[in-house]
């Protein structure tokens, strides 16, 4: 997981700071399952990745 900030002040009429953030997550994810009183266990993996952006005065 990694994330980037950046905060600034300021005396503006339309804010008196701003405030930005960046963060992206990598996950990977295994399932398994399997049929009512079945010997055969079947196994999923997947990967998959999450990015979010976020702002506010």
């Amino acid at each position: 997981m990694g994330n980037m900030q950046l905060k600034k002040r300021g005396n503006g009429k339309l804010y008196d700071g701003l405030k930005l953030t960046a963060a992206y997550q990598f996950f990977e994810e295994s399932r398994n399952n399997r049929d009512f009183q079945d010997d055969i266990l079947n196994t999923t993996k997947g990967k998959g990745g999450c990015l979010k952006s976020e702002s506010g005065f």
